[in-house]
């Protein structure tokens, strides 16, 4: 980035992934539908290349391409990418923020600690009353 002739039109850079990003990829990328928390779009590409997305990069979306988890590429600092091979392509995005997740988590913890509690006392009673015992409730 400190190389006066960078064009963040023609060039972009990451830097981290797993990805192979190839130089000089080229096509057309068709925006289907969108919303605060999901993105559609249809890629055309004429050679492999990186999808670079005019949209701020964060660490709760998630990517699909052609309904396969892709790694979500945090391109030029800010912007989201991703890798595509030649064709045509359908590139989904989905954000799921980590509150959510941890949110999810959490409630069916907490659910199968319940369920387990609630069994353990049906058993004791269950085995008092085989025994002719009484439970006092």
């Amino acid at each position: 980035m400190r190389d006066w002739s960078f064009d963040p039109a023609q060039q972009a850079f990451t830097l981290e992934s797993t990805a192979a990003i190839p130089d000089g990829g080229s096509g057309s990328v068709e925006l289907i539908s969108e919303n605060p928390q999901f993105m559609s779009l249809t890629a055309k590409m004429d050679s492999a290349g990186l999808v670079v997305i005019g949209d701020r990069y964060g660490s709760g979306w998630q990517a699909t391409v052609d309904g396969q988890p892709a790694e979500l590429l945090c391109v030029n600092h800010v912007l989201r990418g991703i890798a595509i091979a030649r064709g045509s392509h359908a590139i989904e995005l989905h954000y799921i923020p980590a509150a959510f997740v941890l949110g999810v988590r959490f409630f069916f913890s907490r659910q199968s600690s319940c369920c387990s509690c609630l069994s353990g006392l049906a058993v004791i009673r269950f085995r008092r009353s085989a025994h002719g015992c009484r439970l006092a409730m």
